[in-house]
């Protein structure tokens, strides 16, 4: 490995020290992670002091790689048990191809003494996870639901057609605003019973309403840790993009970008709570619970009402049945589905009691 090379590996007490110090985000064009990112891992109600947040390779001052993991609490048979969920594995293009990355990887399970889980990861690294030691816990569809042809994911697609974009715009607003109001048709009538209160944190009541719904899932909930994960903080709004002084991985700013926590209400009764990141009119499901199979459709309504009323493009959920209550209720211009892997190390695969993850557990984005 390149003698310049620098491995550093930074717990939540050097993390804070870091951003005291404007560290990686000082007259660098690329910091790895966003500084509210960092800010928010700090502030997690089960990271310690010592506890491991991230690993990087630096050379010449400037980040080459970096593995991001973020503590967390499972159920096992024995109580609850930590482990770090790796959620980012990154290297530089110049040092793909080197022994840097699994170098890297490994100093991550050295310090996490195996406790690692990953929820998904990308094809591309099929055959490395082959040879490593990890179990599959589960195989799952991670779906798209595009509501409006989105020049970005037709251009990527066909490279020559950026030429085009004008065009391309034309049809996208056109398109989104055809399907906005089919949609808008089919759910008038079945949402105006309904009140919503947008939640900054959990009350009581909502807390209350979610806890048994999330008894079976394989990250143990707490409402500070709720609270935590849809945290505001954590996304930061730039609307000036091209002013910013540094570009990140990990990044959590858009030039519009917020999280919406929806408590739906029937009859004065809470009937479900609905969570999703929308980043610049791609929408990312976190939390979609009903109190019963009789209230998701209704659930249902409530999603796409908002996702209308945001002029969203396209959303990404795991959700299996809110899928098939789309497909089978909802305009929409194509889907994509794609099989996502979820990994175990074998030091702690033996200690999964509950072995199916939900959208809401190791949901980071």
């Amino acid at each position: 490995m390149n003698k310049g090379l620098e491995i550093i590996t930074l717990t939540k007490s050097q993390l804070i020290e870091a951003v005291e110090e404007n560290l990686y985000w000082k007259n660098q064009e690329f910091s790895g992670f966003s500084k509210n990112k960092a800010f928010w891992i700090i502030n997690s109600p089960r990271i310690a002091d010592n506890d491991y947040c991230f690993f990087l390779a630096i050379e010449n001052s400037k980040i080459v790689a970096l593995i991001s993991v973020i503590p967390d609490l499972i159920k096992s048979e024995s109580g609850l048990e930590k482990v770090y969920w790796m959620t980012e594995w990154w290297v530089n293009d110049a040092f793909e191809k080197t022994v840097l990355p699994t170098y890297l990887f490994s100093e991550a399970l050295k310090f996490t003494k195996n406790r690692i889980l990953i929820k998904s990861y990308a094809e591309n690294a099929n055959d490395f996870y082959n040879k490593q030691p990890f179990e599959p816990i589960e195989k799952r569809l991670r779906h798209t639901i595009f509501l409006s042809l989105n020049p970005d994911s037709i251009i990527a697609k066909f490279k020559f057609l950026k030429r085009f974009r004008f065009f391309l715009n034309i049809a996208n607003t056109l398109s989104l605003n055809i399907i906005a109001l089919s949609n808008k048709n089919k759910i008038r009538s079945k949402v105006g019973d309904l009140n919503y209160e947008y939640l900054t944190k959990l009350d009581a009541a909502t807390w209350q309403f979610i806890a048994p719904l999330c008894n079976t899932d394989l990250i143990y909930k707490s409402r500070d840790y709720i609270d935590w994960h849809l945290d505001c903080a954590q996304y930061l709004n730039t609307p000036l993009q091209n002013k910013t002084t540094f570009n990140a991985i990990i990044r959590g700013y858009s030039k519009h970008i917020d999280v919406f926590k929806i408590k739906v209400i029937k009859d004065g009764e809470i009937i479900g709570f609905i969570s999703f990141l929308n980043f610049h009119g791609e929408v990312y499901l976190k939390y979609f619970l009903a109190d019963c199979e009789s209230n998701f459709e209704i659930l249902a309504n409530v999603l796409i009402e908002h996702l209308i009323d945001l002029k969203v493009s396209h959303i990404f959920t795991e959700n299996q049945e809110l899928v098939h209550s789309i497909k089978n209720r909802f305009s929409y211009i194509f889907m994509h589905s794609s099989t996502k892997t979820a990994l175990a190390h074998k030091d702690l695969y033996t200690d999964l009691y509950f072995k199916e993850i939900r959208e809401q557990d190791g949901h980071f984005i």
